[in-house]
């Protein structure tokens, strides 16, 4: 969208301006990055700034709807449910410069029993996911881009005309948000011409080997805190940090599924297509995690993108991620049926 710079260029002189930092990205999983926070204080904060608002325009995070009432489920109430959240934003806000080794005071008075360092660190890690896919998968108002469901409701940019799912032709025609980031058809385009590729750019088989690892490192992290984790909300917590790491594995191989289709349209080639298909088999693997870990806990709940003014896809009418397994599927059978 634009940018309107007069708000404060030139500085103004009679009023402050409070950011609203708005989050639409996820409703569902936990999350809870202190470096992302103080990162994006830091570079937020000015002299005209007075302080930040915090918060969702779809999402009201009161009566927790979306949770199965199961003994590990401890909370009424959404904001209870993501604590670390609200208490990470409000902490940082606060106080930027507080440790990582004091917030994870915050989990050892929860969970005694457990290390709280690795458990933030593991947070940390987690909470990457739906920043990079935020950032490599240009979305410009609210209902553009739903990170948690890997979804893009409303028209932006190139658009299969299919289901609110990104879809892997989508992915592969898209733009990037960060423009740091290469897009895939920018990336093969340069490939392809024998660009060359500023040592800046994150290319996006950089970015999908960069998520792959990080996940690795959290699911690593995370199997160890659950050998002793005893408590079962903290189970619950570390169900969504797994959640998350396999939906970080999925992005990756749908972005390498979507490099190697798009090889496969320039060049020809089945090499390309099987590359393009093996990846999207992996990626039906890890989607189906995603369900294994979020069908017991977690209803199909409204989502108010899919009711929004006069409803654009009407068979859709409330967000799981098992709703949309045949989406994933689909894309294993867009690139088998592709003409040569």
């Amino acid at each position: 969208g634009t940018i309107m710079r007069e708000f404060w260029d030139p500085d103004p002189s009679n009023y402050f301006i409070a950011w609203m930092i708005r989050n639409e990205d996820f409703f569902v999983l936990r999350w809870g990055n202190p470096e992302f926070i103080r990162e994006h204080i830091k570079q937020n904060t000015h002299k005209y700034v007075d302080g930040y608002f915090i918060g969702s325009e779809g999402y009201i995070p009161a009566a927790d709807y979306s949770s199965v009432d199961l003994d590990n489920k401890s909370w009424t109430y959404a904001f209870e449910k993501q604590w670390l959240f609200y208490s990470l934003w409000g902490r940082l806000m606060y106080d930027p410069e507080q440790t990582n080794e004091s917030l994870s005071r915050l989990l050892k008075i929860r969970y005694k029993n457990t290390d709280a360092a690795k458990l933030l660190a593991a947070y940390s890690i987690a909470s990457e996911v739906p920043l990079k896919i935020a950032s490599f998968y240009k979305g410009t108002w609210d209902f553009t881009l739903y990170s948690e469901g890997f979804l893009a409701p409303w028209p932006n940019g190139y658009d299969d005309g299919k289901s609110p799912f990104i879809s892997v032709e989508e992915l592969m025609r898209h733009e990037t948000l960060d423009k740091d980031y290469l897009s895939i058809s920018s990336f093969c385009t340069m490939i392809l011409n024998n660009s060359d590729i500023d040592p800046g750019k994150i290319t996006p088989v950089d970015l999908a080997d960069l998520i792959s690892d990080n996940c690795l490192q959290g699911l690593k992290l995370i199997h160890e805190l659950k050998l002793n984790a005893e408590d079962p909300t903290l189970m619950s917590e570390l169900d969504d940090l797994e959640t998350w790491c396999y939906l970080g594995f999925y992005f990756a191989d749908k972005i390498r599924a979507g490099v190697s289709l798009k090889f496969f349209i320039e060049l020809g080639g089945e090499e390309k297509r099987q590359e393009s298909l093996d990846y999207l088999e992996y990626c039906i693997n890890y989607w189906e995690k995603i369900i294994q870990l979020t069908q017991d806990r977690y209803k199909p709940m409204p989502y108010v993108s899919f009711g929004h003014h006069e409803p654009r896809w009407p068979e859709f009418t409330a967000f799981h991620w098992k709703i949309f397994i045949d989406e994933v599927i689909d894309d294993l059978e867009f690139v088998k049926n592709m003409a040569d």
